[in-house]
């Protein structure tokens, strides 16, 4: 078994040298497999992790990092894995969506506390999903003030949209608040891959200082590591607002 291991981490390097040799790559068939290249990091339980990673021509991908490729091999079927997008584009990955929501509220908690008195609260969220990429195709917007949050989209069935998203838009505004009365300072929009907001899940947050985010091509949302196929494109079957 270590023999193994020993020789598939051989491989792999092999795979990396040769992805960074174009000469190699066209005299070795079975290097020349390699279609991508690249580095991927993310985030679990607050530890950053890094890999560099090859994909091959049969969308196989291979880290070098082994503790790397078995979280990304867990969370690729892991029924009710929770990831969260960051403001820097990176990953951050939880057990349950229970875990995430958990994080999210002491983190609040902690910027409240470092807060001045007068603070700027939400005032109103919307989010706009389209059909087709670059904010084509048929779309609907569907909007809230902060005081009749969570709105919820338990299935897109109703306007033929399960599983047909390709992109979106999340805005928000804010007022002047304070810390000491009734009020949030963000905004969470989870889109979900089965209806009844079951199954994988994915976060994004706005705040009065990030309060607009968007994708216009979700087959670039890769939150299950750099697999060609594993994508947020066509994946959404419900929604909520919160």
């Amino acid at each position: 078994m270590k023999n193994f291991g020993k020789n598939l981490v051989i491989v792999l390097v092999s795979i990396l040298a040769a992805c960074t040799n174009e000469g190699v790559v066209e005299e070795n068939t079975e290097l020349s497999s390699c279609v991508e290249k690249g580095i991927y990091t993310f985030i679990y339980h607050g530890k950053s992790y890094s890999s560099e990673y090859v994909i091959l021509l049969d969308s196989t991908c291979l880290f070098e990092n082994k503790e790397v490729a078995d979280l990304m091999d867990h969370y690729r079927f892991a029924s009710n894995v929770a990831v969260l997008a960051l403001n820097d584009g990176l990953y951050e990955y939880f057990d349950s969506e229970e875990e995430l929501n958990d994080s999210l509220s002491v983190r609040m908690k902690l910027k409240n506390s470092l807060s001045r008195s007068s603070v700027n609260v939400l005032k109103d969220a919307s989010v706009t999903i389209y059909e087709d990429t670059g904010f084509g195709g048929r779309n609907y917007t569907y909007s809230s003030t902060a005081e009749n949050l969570p709105f919820e989209k338990a299935s897109l069935w109703d306007i033929s949209m399960n599983d047909k998203i390709s992109a979106f838009k999340f805005t928000s505004s804010y007022k002047s608040g304070s810390i000491w009365e009734p009020g949030t300072k963000s905004c969470r929009l989870t889109f979900y891959s089965d209806t009844d907001f079951q199954q994988f899940s994915l976060t994004y947050v706005v705040t009065n200082e990030n309060p607009y985010i968007e994708h216009g091509n979700l087959k670039d949302v890769k939150p299950f590591g750099p697999y060609s196929k594993k994508n947020w494109n066509d994946e959404i079957s419900s929604f909520k607002l919160q």
